[in-house]
Parts: C-alpha cells; structure tokens; sequence
C-alpha cells in the first residue's frame, strides 16, 4: 500500500468525504505524519522481539550490496590508520544495541563481528578479540558501516552485505512509497494520524467556503 493511497483514504474520512483546501490537510503533511509514526510502530514492535530474542520480522528488513568501500581521508592519521567504510542509502532506523543495522556480511557470506564504537578500543587490547584479517568488525557511524580488521589494499576487493532496517521518515517520503506495515499494524497507523490531524483541525474554523483561502484561526 502507498503512503498517497492511505493519505488519502484519511483525508477522505477527516473531511466527511468533501476535501477542504485548507492547508493543514495537505497530502504531503498527511504524508509525512504517516512515515513519522509508521516509524514509531515498527521502532516499538521490532524492539520487543529484540527484547525477547526472536527473530526480525523480515518485511521491515532492506538487503544493501556495499560493492564500494572508502578510506577515509585523514591528514592526522596514518594511511593504516584510516577508516574504511561502506555507506548506507538510507537512516536506520533507532533500535535497541543499533539493530537497525540487523547484520553485515562478507561477500563469502560470513558475519562480520559487531563491535560498539565506544568499546573498540577495548577490544583493540585483547588479543584474540582485536580486529584483523581473520576476524573483520564492524561498527556504526551515522551512515556509515566502519570495517575494521582491513587495510587499503583491501579496499577495491573486498565487498559487503548490509541487512538494515530504514527508517521511512528520513527519506523525505514519496507518494508513490510503500508503507512497509503488516496488516496487523495499519488500523494503529491510521488512528494516530487521524488524532493528529483532528487536534490540528480544531485549531481553525472549519473552511465552508472552499474558495482556496485559509480558514482564519478562532
């Protein structure tokens, strides 16, 4: 289902089937609201089964080749120093320990360790846990997935598999986007959008005239 058709099913029923002009109920703020809290739904329904150790429900998941792999370009630090690093397309979404990335894979298909940025350096000091070769890392950084364990002349070789979770709301929505919710979750979706847009109606005058002109604020 696209976010327009749903957006506009809502306008329909907020306005009793006669759409208003008025700005409030713009397609593109319906729109917005619903990757907002289409976002809030999934974020509360996969972190209870991260919670409960059950597996993602794969409909919500996005594969990404990461056939490019960059260096970062440091005057500081030493070429064997530099981060190399592959860049998401899209925001993960906010999950409980960053499971918004779910998994990254070797071009083999062997899991790359997940490290968390601020314990790296920990892990750095123990000798069958540090980072190499034979045991490649991985931590989050915004967009980007840092490898460690690789050096530049891995760098044009070497590919990886991204399993995520985007978050629809960082994407600037578009109409023609699908919603990415299970039928289960879709009567919660429209009940909050509508309660939204409800409190924001009641905000104005109604608009009896039509005429392409705001409704003036009570």
């Amino acid at each position: 289902m696209t976010l327009k058709y749903l957006a506009d099913d809502i306008i329909l029923r907020l306005t009793q089937g006669a759409p208003t002009d008025d700005s409030e109920l713009e397609i593109t703020q319906v729109i917005y609201l619903l990757a907002q809290c289409r976002d809030s739904l999934v974020q509360q329904y996969v972190n209870k089964q991260i919670a409960a150790a059950q597996p993602i429900d794969t409909q919500y998941k996005e594969r990404y080749l990461a056939d490019t792999m960059i260096a970062e370009d440091e005057d500081t630090v030493g070429a064997d120093d530099e981060r190399l690093y592959v860049t998401l397309p899209k925001q993960p979404l906010s999950l409980i320990n960053d499971m918004g990335v779910v998994q990254v894979l070797t071009q083999e298909y062997l899991p790359v360790l997940r490290y968390r940025a601020e314990n790296f350096t920990i892990y750095q000091d123990l000798r069958f846990a540090k980072a190499s070769p034979h045991n490649i890392c991985f931590y989050r950084d915004n967009l980007k997935i840092i490898i460690k364990g690789l050096t530049r002349k891995n760098k044009d070789n070497d590919k990886f598999i991204v399993d995520y979770i985007p978050s629809l709301a960082s994407q600037l929505p578009a109409e023609t986007d699908d919603i990415q919710l299970s039928d289960a979750l879709l009567p919660q979706l429209t009940e909050m959008v509508e309660g939204i847009m409800k409190r924001q109606m009641y905000e104005t005058t109604q608009d009896l005239t039509n005429d392409g002109v705001q409704a003036p604020n009570k």
